[in-house]
């Protein structure tokens, strides 16, 4: 949720949550090809101007909305998280959480 509506003082305010900005640099090593249990290759692609978008053989593209740190999620399915996993400096994978649980993606 981006949005919180609350009654202050008999009138409503508004609280709009600031998406955190990424690093560039940091952007540029989460972009790449991640493998599926079943073989399918997602790839995560970073351009300077629209940010992280995940794009999966015959589906459309996902634009990545950063929530906090390597975690992020898509406007189309507000129960997916998807989180980059770095081990020594570097992106090994990508865990897809969603209500019916956790899958790891390694990095190919």
């Amino acid at each position: 949720m981006d949005q919180a509506v609350m009654s202050l003082d008999e009138a409503e305010a508004v609280f709009t949550r600031k998406p955190e900005t990424a690093d560039p640099k940091l952007l540029t090593q989460l972009a790449g090809t991640y493998e599926t249990p079943d073989g399918l290759k997602i790839q995560v692609v970073f351009n300077e101007s629209s940010g992280l978008t995940m794009v999966a053989p015959g589906a459309p593209p996902y634009k990545l909305i950063s929530i906090k740190g390597l975690k992020f999620r898509t406007p189309q399915f507000s129960d997916l998280v998807l989180e980059f996993v770095m081990e020594n400096g570097r992106v090994t994978g990508l865990k897809e959480r969603d209500p019916s649980g956790e899958v790891m993606l390694p990095r190919k």
